[in-house]
């Protein structure tokens, strides 16, 4: 048996060495922060789907942004980025108060490429609306023009995905899909680009609803044309570590 001295000093030496061991222990443990799974993002949908939800969208935000239609030439420069795997939508608003998407590339860790292209888009609906179900009745509205994608400087989208962010805090920043569905969309035959709608699925939860337009900038919505949403959701600031989109 020890003698009570020694039993002392040994239980110091070990508080003493506790912190050390700690910040050791620490020192080695890795930084397990949390990153999406973003391999194959974003899923196939029905047409009564898509045309529900962005229904129910309108039904929710009457005077609010329906869509947006990007050129397919600017949507393939995007995918056309060295390790691009997909794209990343931003809901945004410009200094004017407009709403709109930022599109930016995303690589395979899930970062956005954000020193490469970014894009605007327009026409957007309203004010240039396509004839189709899923943009409701847009008799008010200027026919649809064609789709034209426009480069952003990163000052504009910071400061427009920060302007969202800032007025609609814990709702939709943006979703990831993966560079499959962009190529199924525009590989369809006569797809000069595709559209994308804001849709709210029966649970209330965002959505982008991406669908091709065709030669007359209408939306291609015949029975076998395919429609896609449910891209991975990006609402907090875990889902694009260190992009300077996230506020």
């Amino acid at each position: 048996m020890k003698p009570p001295i020694l039993s002392l000093l040994a239980a110091g030496l070990f508080l003493v060495c506790l912190p050390g061991c700690q910040e050791q222990q620490n020192a080695a443990a890795p930084n397990k922060s949390v990153v999406q799974n973003i391999a194959g993002a974003g899923e196939q949908i029905s047409m009564d789907q898509a045309i529900s939800w962005t229904h129910n969208y309108r039904s929710h935000y009457p005077s609010g942004l329906r869509a947006v239609g990007y050129s397919a030439q600017g949507i393939q420069s995007l995918l056309r980025q060295e390790g691009c795997i997909g794209i990343r939508i931003y809901n945004a608003t410009t200094d004017a108060g407009e709403d709109l998407y930022i599109l930016v590339g995303v690589d395979a860790a899930g970062h956005d490429q954000t020193y490469a292209s970014l894009l605007d888009a327009a026409p957007r609906c309203p004010v240039w609306c396509a004839v189709s179900p899923l943009a409701g009745d847009v008799s008010a509205f200027s026919a649809a023009t064609a789709p034209v994608s426009v480069p952003l400087t990163q000052e504009q989208a910071v400061r427009w995905t920060g302007t969202y962010q800032y007025h609609h805090p814990g709702q939709l920043r943006g979703a990831y899909y993966d560079a499959a569905i962009f190529e199924e969309i525009l590989h369809q035959g006569a797809t000069t680009g595709i559209r994308i709608y804001r849709a709210l699925m029966h649970n209330d939860e965002s959505t982008f609803v991406l669908v091709g337009i065709d030669g007359n900038h209408q939306d291609q919505v015949e029975a076998y044309h395919r429609v896609f949403a449910k891209g991975l959701p990006c609402i907090s600031s875990e889902c694009a570590p260190g992009s300077i989109l996230v506020h």
